[in-house]
């Protein structure tokens, strides 16, 4: 008798999709995140990105970040670039500011630069 093994995210997609419900964390929230993307459940993408919007922290920006970027989550995004102003003091303590994506840093400075006085 041959074996089927099911991933972790497959089964947990499955489960929302039949129960309406799944338990997340970090690592499932993101994986479920571009799953949802990818097969257009917008239902379950939503609750991953909320998900993802309230638990956004200094171990999962990076992560999280490259994920809105990538997938082009305008609002994911947003969160992820007003974390990275209101945090880089510390980003930059513990060196991951720098390895951020080029165009994520962009951005942030962009939005840094629409905060500043304007000269008279």
């Amino acid at each position: 008798m041959k074996r089927i093994f099911f991933s972790y995210k497959l089964i947990a997609f499955l489960e929302y999709i039949y129960s309406n419900q799944v338990k997340l964390d970090n690592k499932l929230a993101m994986d479920l995140f571009i799953l949802a993307n990818k097969w257009r459940y917008v239902e379950l993408e939503r609750v991953c990105e909320q998900y993802l919007v309230e638990n956004l922290s200094m171990e999962n920006v990076l992560e999280v970040s490259s994920i809105a970027n990538s997938l082009e989550i305008e609002r994911l995004g947003e969160c992820v670039l007003d974390f990275i102003i209101k945090n880089t003091d510390r980003l930059k303590e513990n060196g991951d500011l720098c390895k951020f994506e080029y165009t994520i840093l962009v951005d942030v400075l962009l939005k840094l630069g629409e905060n500043m006085p304007k000269k008279k």
